[in-house]
């Protein structure tokens, strides 16, 4: 009987098709990682950029004007533009643009007043940041409340356009 040496053609693509399938899934599955990941860093970024603005307007004591704009194609995309007074009287304009998400505002309001003497933010304002391209389910909340506290949670639903 002879002896059989090596692995035959069918075997070797066998081991193969099995790597690649694994490879594959592994992508797949590190891609919406790395997905999830810079959406919830532009959200950690939007809190603490609103965060920021009102720890700076407390120890100028001014307050500040913060309005949403449509940017660009996607009406889902919101660009922030923080107006404050300056030291010389002067209108000072910061805009806070996403990255690596889509900024969707919850209310239909589109300016927001923060008071300084109250620490208060009017109205309240919920921010939903998703990961760009289609709605997906995975999405970050941005809450500034009525007292000026910022928080960040995960959301669970699917955002309906109406609401954005």
């Amino acid at each position: 009987m002879a002896r059989r040496r090596g692995f035959s053609l069918a075997e070797c693509l066998l081991v193969l098709l099995i790597i690649a399938t694994m490879a594959g899934a592994l992508c797949v599955h590190l891609a919406g990682v790395s997905e999830e990941a810079a959406v919830r860093k532009e959200a950690e970024a939007l809190a603490a950029w609103l965060e920021g603005n009102m720890t700076r307007a407390l120890t100028e004591e001014t307050g500040f004007k913060l309005q949403a704009y449509w940017a660009g194609e996607d009406c889902g995309t919101v660009e922030l533009r923080l107006t404050r007074s300056g030291a010389e009287g002067n209108e000072l304009q910061e805009v806070y643009r996403a990255e690596r998400a889509v900024i969707k505002k919850h209310s239909e309001a589109s300016l927001f007043t923060y008071s300084c003497r109250w620490h208060s933010f009017t109205p309240a304002l919920t921010l939903y940041v998703r990961p760009l391209g289609a709605a997906r389910e995975n999405f970050y909340k941005v809450t500034v409340s009525g007292y000026g506290f910022v928080s960040v949670a995960p959301g669970t639903f699917v955002l309906a356009p109406e609401n954005s």
